[in-house]
Parts: structure tokens; sequence; C-alpha cells
């Protein structure tokens, strides 16, 4: 079992809803930050709670074939557009599964159609929302 502090090593599966990626460590979901799915990384816990973990990335061991140069040159510092490291593709593959989890999960609507997500002509300079 797991202690806070302990540095852990990690296979990103998916990102969270608000854009932190999801490992499992001995079955326990572990919310990682500075990670992104498909990465190996080795990470510091940083919260433990009896349901799940929360860490903090150290270092990228693999890095995911999805990860790409972000193109702001603040992107590390600033937090405002957290996914640019990320190939578009796989932005929207993560965020049609959030979707799909957040029905079958909360919602209990497993079976629902939904639509593919239709992606922007323009992948820079289109999103209007900061948080």
């Amino acid at each position: 079992m797991a202690k806070k502090d302990d540095i852990v090593e990690l296979t990103i599966e998916s990102l969270a809803y608000g854009g932190r990626a999801v490992a499992r460590l001995d079955g326990m979901v572990v919310f990682v930050d500075g990670a992104i799915p498909g990465d190996r990384v080795s990470a510091r816990i940083v919260r433990l709670k009896r349901d799940y973990a929360e860490a903090a990335a150290e270092e990228v061991i693999e890095p995911s074939p999805h990860r790409v140069e972000p193109r702001c040159p603040l992107f590390a510092v600033c937090g405002g557009c957290a996914s640019q490291n990320i190939a578009y593709e796989e932005q929207l593959r993560q965020k049609a599964n959030q979707v799909h989890e957040v029905l079958a999960r909360i919602g209990r609507q497993s079976d629902l159609p939904i639509e593919p997500i239709r992606p922007s002509p323009s992948i820079w300079r289109y999103r209007n929302k900061m948080d």
C-alpha cells in the first residue's frame, strides 16, 4: 500500500474531467498532475484518500505517443491551455471517453447513441472560455 510522499511508477490510462491524468495503483485510482494518457511516469503521492490518491509526475519515464510539443511558450506556467501537449486527435478521443464514462457512471446510461465529436477546422485560437 502506497503512502504519502512515496515515489511510484504509473502508466497513464486516460484523462478525468478537468484534465487530470488517471492511472491505477494496486487497483486504486490515482489522479496525476503533469502527465498525459500513454505516459509511463515516476510520480510522488501527494494525497491519499480512502478511494483514490493524488500524485504529481516527477519524471516521464516513457513518453506517450500522443505527446506533442506545446505551441505556447507559457504552457507549463499559466495553465490556461492544459491540453496543448496532447495531439488534437487524442484530445477529441479523451473528451468522447469522458462523455461516455459520465453517462454510464453517473447517469447509468451506457447504451445511448452518441454522435462523434466534430473537430474544429482550426485547432488553434477557437476556444473562448478560461477557468
